[in-house]
């Protein structure tokens, strides 16, 4: 029977067939319902049972035709059939659809629009390159971007609404032309005054403006309403230049900062700037100009120094050159040297005479890798810029001598030790007079800087180190490193206290100089380590006398004396040449140094900062700070150049006054510190300040022990006992 087909008689109407055995009178609703796939309704004849085909169920293959579909399951005796009403199966079909809702929440994904920004950054190249499913919506705009977006006036007027820098005068002119024009053309009207903005046209800070009646439409032409300067050389054609932005350009080469930075200042506050393009082509037609002011300056300086040389007795002639000492240092706007940054480009020269305390500058080069073929300050680019120095020293020697006005001559030249400055000063004094030698003096500055460098290379013993007598174990590099960096600072300051000494007692007795030098050297191991024998009669720094002296070495590493070895001996006083030996002291003789080339190198940073490269008006920003150190400050500079150029300040005027603050400020900073007080306060601070670091390794290492045999002048409450020397 389960391989047979089922006929149902054409007489009844409706018959339910089910393997349970019912009889033909038995309620049919009473039925529990049956939950099988397999339920179907029939009307009339029941056909055989096949499953129902839902429109989902049929897929297609590729080439669009129905896939071929499993063969239906054959109707068998015992399956249910039975009527359902619709509600009983609309509320099936919501059962399931809720099931497969259920289970679609944790496997189906929901899509959701983005803006092109974030689906930009979500976009991964050839593994996902549409993000979300979905294309993205146009991004938002920025806050920025609806304010300029925007329109201007709310109100829908075409007027000036926003702030301007006008002219007050030529304003008030204006305004009067406007009210007696109107007066005469609208006796009646009632003016209501307006500034139109079609008939407003800008020139940098300044602009051409015009006045209407808002009632009647009387307009007035329109008028300049800012100050005119001269004409730049090399811009004949145009209208003549702002007298703000003239002075913008002047005052853009004192400070580190560019045309960028000025537009980015004054948008913040919402004033009208002028281009970048603008500015530089006037800043360009201002070098030449700037560059001719400032050397005149310097010849005014070197005239000056020629001055004071013939009232302290020298023999000066007209047009015959005078020799006078000199510092010279290089500045790089970059390092020069090895080393993952970027490469100097370009070089500053100042040259600076030491024959008075005013250190006058009285020579300035320029190197230029970036400057135009034919250009005076343009160095090769296949030259290392190292050698820059070199070039620029002759240079420098050969403009001083060669000055019809003041010329002069270098008889001794300080530098930092680096012999490249000497050798181009030389050879070009060598060419014009073969006869005349200059003197290499060293910088007294850097001469410590190397001395203390070299305790660091100097091989100190264990013992020393330590502070254990006979100790001969291993140092740990910290430890080491903590001992030498206050060793070192201690060395340099005795031997520059030394120095200045003798040289304050003998001021022009050389070979006296050199002598007194000479003791003081022998006698400054002797001082370290506790022996006070001859400080009171060589040492111009150490006031202990032979015996009986509580003085506290606070100064020397664990602020105890130091115990040396015959070999610690020896390193060090190879350390102590490097600064007290004949040949050292000799070139050292006039203490010298190159603290105010240096302290120009800060001036210089100003007008060319390292975070900028200027190529082509860095000359000329070299040239200003050049001019306001020979000036006298950077207010006097501003004023000079803004008068040679037609745009000084007002006489008067607010901004003569802040200028004049300005350099008195610093001039006031300038003589406090360089006085005595200010200089031993940090002296003072400096030899007391010692790092956290230095202080702990300090602290961490056993304090220093003198042997009874090794001293027999200390006192014997101050020898420990030998028990703790074994420890």
């Amino acid at each position: 029977m389960a391989g047979q087909h089922t006929y149902i008689p054409l007489q009844l109407a409706e018959v339910e067939v089910c393997s349970t055995g019912l009889e033909l009178g038995q309620d049919v609703d009473a039925l529990p319902p049956d939950d099988s796939d397999d339920d179907l309704i029939m009307e009339g004849i029941v056909l055989p049972a096949n499953p129902v085909l839902e429109i989902n169920d049929i897929q297609s293959n590729k080439a669009g035709r129905p896939k071929k579909r499993k063969r239906g399951k054959q109707f068998e005796l015992g399956n249910d059939v039975r009527h359902m009403s619709m509600s009983a199966r609309h509320t099936v079909e919501g059962n399931n659809r809720e099931e497969e809702t259920d289970v679609g929440d944790h496997i189906s994904t929901k899509y959701k629009r983005v803006d092109s920004d974030t689906c930009s950054l979500a976009r991964r190249p050839s593994l996902d390159d549409t993000p979300g499913g979905l294309r993205p919506r146009q991004r938002p705009p920025t806050v920025l971007e609806s304010l300029a977006s925007a329109p201007s006036d709310e109100s829908g007027t075409a007027d000036v609404t926003e702030d301007r820098i006008f002219h007050v005068p030529l304003l008030m002119k204006l305004i009067n032309e406007f009210y007696s024009s109107h007066s005469m053309l609208s006796s009646r009207c009632t003016p209501k005054v307006t500034m139109p903005t079609e008939r407003e046209r800008k020139c940098g800070f300044g602009c051409w403006e015009a006045l209407r009646c808002e009632k009647c439409g009387f307009t007035t032409p329109s008028r300049r309403l800012y100050e005119e300067a001269e004409r730049v050389p090399g811009h004949k054609r145009g209208p003549k230049p702002g007298k703000k932005n003239v002075q913008l350009a002047i005052g853009l080469t004192k400070v580190p900062v560019g045309s960028t930075a000025v537009q980015s200042l004054l948008t913040s506050v919402e004033l009208s700037s002028p281009t970048k393009s603008s500015v530089h082509n006037l800043a360009t037609g201002m070098a030449g100009p700037l560059v001719s002011v400032a050397q005149q300056a310097l010849a005014d300086n070197r005239r000056r120094l020629r001055t004071v040389m013939e009232l302290r007795g020298e023999q000066v002639e007209d047009g015959e050159a005078v020799a006078v000492a000199a510092a010279a240092d290089g500045c790089y706007n970059n390092p020069c040297y090895k080393g993952f940054h970027q490469k100097s480009t370009q070089v500053a020269f100042p040259v600076r005479e030491q024959e008075t305390d005013a250190n006058m500058l009285i020579g300035f080069a320029f190197a230029n890798k970036f400057g135009k073929d034919g250009e005076e300050s343009t160095f090769p680019k296949s030259e290392p810029i190292g050698n820059a120095e070199e070039w620029l020293a002759g240079k420098v020697t050969q403009q001083m001598y060669q000055c019809n006005e003041s010329p002069l001559l270098l008889k001794s030249l300080v530098a930092d030790g680096s012999g490249q400055i000497y050798r181009g000063a030389q050879s070009a004094t060598q060419n014009l007079q073969p006869d005349f030698k200059i003197e290499q003096q060293d910088c007294h500055v850097h001469a410590s800087r190397r001395q203390r460098a070299s305790v660091f290379r100097a091989n100190l013993s264990s013992q020393l180190l330590t502070g254990r007598a006979d100790f001969t174990g291993k140092v740990t590099k910290e430890a080491r490193k903590a001992f030498c960096t206050v060793l070192s600072r201690a060395v340099a300051s005795r031997c520059s206290g030394e120095l200045r000494g003798a040289r304050g007692r003998y001021l022009t007795d050389d070979s006296k100089f050199l002598g007194a030098v000479s003791d003081a050297k022998h006698n400054i191991l002797d001082c370290f380590s506790g022996n006070h024998t001859k400080c009171f009669s060589v040492s111009f720094v150490c006031p202990c006398l032979p015996a009986g002296s509580d003085h506290k070495p606070s100064y020397l590493p664990r602020k105890r004396y130091l115990l040396l070895t015959v070999e610690d001996r020896v390193e060090l006083g190879e350390v102590l040449d490097y600064k007290l030996s004949e040949e050292k002291a000799m070139k050292q003789r006039y203490l010298r140094s190159t603290n105010s080339v240096e302290a120009f190198h800060r001036c210089m940073h100003k007008s060319l900062p390292k975070s900028l490269t200027f190529k082509t008006l860095a000359e000329m920003r070299a040239y200003s700070a050049v001019h306001s150190a020979a000036v006298g400050g950077m207010g006097e500079s501003l004023a000079r150049l803004g008068q040679h150029f037609g745009v000084a300040p007002r006489s008067g005027g607010e901004a003569a006054q802040k200028l004049l603050q300005l350099d008195k400020q610093a001039a006031a900073d300038k003589h406090r510190q360089q006085s005595d007080g200010y200089r031993r306060s940090r002296k003072k601070a400096s030899a007391k300040t010692v790092s956290k670091r230095v202080e702990k390794l300090m602290s961490e290492t056993s304090q220093s022990v003198h042997l009874p045999h090794e001293h027999p002048y200390l006192r014997s409450e101050d020898v420990l006992p030998t028990e703790s020397i074994s420890d």
